[in-house]
């Protein structure tokens, strides 16, 4: 699954920082959705010891 498309592109900041510009949303309910599955994306291929684990 892509989270980049037609109305969403993702940017790099800077290092390990992103940016994702979503335009069109349908409100906050589906930012937080997408955010979501970006953290649980990315949480996949993290160490599984959890030395890298994002905070909760």
């Amino acid at each position: 699954m892509s989270f980049a498309g037609d109305h969403r592109r993702l940017f790099r900041f800077s290092g390990n920082r992103f940016v994702f510009l979503v335009q069109g949303s349908a409100g906050r309910s589906e930012l937080i959705e997408l955010a979501e599955q970006i953290r649980g994306r990315l949480e996949e291929g993290l160490d599984p010891i959890g030395h890298h684990r994002l905070p909760p």
